[in-house]
């Protein structure tokens, strides 16, 4: 392209003189030109600047051109020799600066052999090496280019890693906040499964603490109740006895009434004024000596930095009737918004579980003063029999406890050992006060009395399942002799086989109107010998271990004896293993019951 030009440029003042010599000079340089364009058209030459055959023969043509150029038209207009700047600038670009200075050389030296050493030829030579290294001055501007826009996109690149690390940040503190408020649901869910799983308070408190502390990231907890118009701390977590004292006292029923009323939880963090503590701030002034709020040094068992308070009380509520703390951000900053909101909610549910204990606890204390009742009133027709059911509730109670059965199964136990003579509220006085020994005729009318009693309880729904079968099996035996079903091993309930020996005892060692006592060692001598017959052995036995008597006649029961002693002494119980039997569990296994003997009478032929 540049070829071109610079031969339309020679051409064109001569287009329209008449001096021949002119005009032949500049379609002479423009057929070399055009030659030179040739041969540079079939010239490859690499993308690299690197020197080989082909580019020297380009630039050696570019020069040579060059220099005819001068030598045709520079002797008429020396201007024309600045040529050779343009050629040396363009050799320099498009070959590299070396080259671009050989063809300077080459120039200028035409130059100055030429034109000679005046100032006019000079400066075009000095131009033609200025002009060669203009291509080491734009490659320098390059990198400085380059230098400067990797700086600015390095601070772009630092600006936007910034802004991805803060939207990180944010991103990892929402996923935080999601998961404490997650571990918070969870944790009411806790409290709200306690309103029918949990029926002790003090393990409820206990829940309610632990959830608390855990939830709110606290380090300590305390529930406080209204008692005796008193509020005393219950149940605490994390805290030193001195400190629980500390907010016991300072805690006033009035206190309790303020935050009910006002809806606001206390709350307190370190840094926070006293004047800008709201509401609450003279109610914070009786935690001064907690809070530090008076400037004295706290003791690190009595130090508070953080606290939140809520009243415990359910939506019904006309008054509360506990408080709710939670102390020591474990974080160390104040609690936030989002968790005081959090610890209203759970007080709120804790309040309901706690008032659904107490009533259920209510309404089993009158179920039981009823069933207490009703059991008196079966004693008050035999005098002799007084406090028989008490005796036997409380060996029956013992016996569960040693074999190792859970509360339930005891409670069910207790209340069935309770109930076991209800029927004899049906038997006629002329058997039951009858001073002597029964006959036949009246032994059955006696015997009547298990059935009857089951079939009074039926009619009760609000007994626990499992007393009347109890109830109607306590004198069954465990060989399948007994009644009223005559049933064998482990098809007797196992409370009704507990019920059975705990009975058993007690009507041997207390008077009857036909006979004294025996003696206690006497008692359980005679017990010995319905082992494996009358009674289940491993039950027996652990009753024998109870009241201390080691066997002596019966094989059976010395081996079981020691067995289970053995597994007293291990903590193990006797329970393992037992089958179920109307819900409640059974005793060892036995047969089946078909092909049974007839009926026996129990051991010593007693009513009981």
């Amino acid at each position: 392209m540049y070829a071109a030009l610079s031969a339309f440029a020679i051409i064109a003042p001569y287009l329209e003189t008449t001096e021949m010599d002119s005009l032949f000079r500049g379609l002479l340089l423009a057929g070399a030109y055009c030659v030179f364009l040739i041969l540079h058209s079939l010239t490859r030459l690499s993308e690299s600047t690197h020197l080989n055959f082909a580019r020297l023969g380009v630039v050696g043509g570019e020069t040579v051109l060059a220099m005819l150029y001068l030598g045709l038209f520079a002797p008429l207009e020396p201007a024309l020799r600045s040529v050779s700047i343009l050629v040396t600038l363009l050799v320099a670009l498009e070959h590299g600066p070396k080259l671009g200075l050989f063809s300077a050389i080459c120039l200028g030296a035409f130059n100055l052999w030429q034109g000679g050493f005046h100032g006019g030829t000079l400066i075009v030579t000095c131009a033609s090496f200025a002009a060669a290294a203009i291509p080491v001055i734009l490659d320098q501007a390059e990198v400085l280019r380059r230098q400067l826009r990797g700086q600015d996109e390095f601070n772009q690149l630092d600006k936007a890693y910034h802004i991805a690390r803060r939207e990180t940040t944010k991103r990892h503190e929402n996923e935080q906040e999601l998961y404490q408020e997650r571990r918070r649901f969870e944790g009411l869910v806790d409290i709200a499964q306690g309103l029918v799983q949990i029926r002790e308070q003090e393990q409820l408190l206990q829940r309610i603490v632990d959830v608390a502390t855990d939830q709110l990231n606290a380090r300590g907890a305390l529930v406080l109740l209204l008692q005796d118009g008193k509020l005393r701390a219950r149940t605490e977590t994390g805290l030193s006895a001195m400190m629980v004292q500390a907010i016991e006292q300072a805690t006033e029923p009035s206190v309790l009434k303020e935050l009910f009323r006002s809806g606001a939880p206390l709350h307190y963090g370190v840094g926070d004024e006293l004047p800008e503590l709201g509401i609450h701030r003279a109610i914070l002034k009786r935690f001064s000596h907690l809070l530090g709020l008076d400037g004295e040094r706290r003791p690190a068992d009595r130090r508070v930095d953080q606290l939140l308070a809520v009243p415990l009380a359910s939506a019904q509520d006309r008054q509360a009737f506990g408080l709710l703390f939670v102390l020591n951000h474990t974080m160390d900053h104040s609690f936030t918004e989002a968790e005081a909101k959090y610890l209203q909610v759970l007080s709120t549910n804790s309040a309901v579980a706690l008032k659904n204990i107490l009533f259920t606890a209510e309404l089993e204390r009158s179920h039981w003063e009823l069933i207490q009742a009703l059991a008196q009133a079966i004693e008050a027709k035999d005098s002799y029999t007084s406090n028989h059911v008490g005796r036997v509730r409380d060996i029956s109670v013992e016996i569960a406890r040693t074999i190792g059965l859970d509360r339930d199964a005891i409670k069910v136990i207790a209340i069935s050992a309770t109930l076991h003579d209800v029927g004899k509220i049906s038997t006629p006085d002329s058997v039951l006060l009858k001073p002597g020994p029964l006959t036949d005729e009246e032994y059955e009318i006696m015997k009547q009395h298990a059935e009857n009693g089951a079939q009074i309880l039926r009619g009760i729904l609000s007994l626990p399942e499992g007393v009347e079968p109890m109830v109607r099996h306590h004198h069954e035996r465990w060989d399948g002799k007994g009644y009223p079903q005559g049933i064998q091993g482990a098809q007797i309930p196992l409370g009704a086989q507990i019920i059975s020996i705990a009975d058993c005892f007690d009507a041997m060692t207390y008077d009857r109107p036909y006979r004294k006592g025996f003696p206690v060692q006497e008692a359980l001598k005679r017990m010995e010998m319905g082992c494996g017959t009358q009674f289940n052995p491993k039950l027996l036995c652990a009753f024998f271990a109870i009241q201390g008597y080691v066997p002596e006649t019966e094989p059976s029961a010395i081996s079981t004896y020691h067995d289970i002693l053995g597994k007293l002494r291990l903590g193990t119980h006797l329970g393992e293993g037992v089958k179920t039997t109307q819900g409640i569990p059974g005793g060892a296994t036995g047969s089946s019951g078909e092909g049974r003997e007839p009926m026996a009478k129990p051991l010593l032929l007693e009513r009981n």
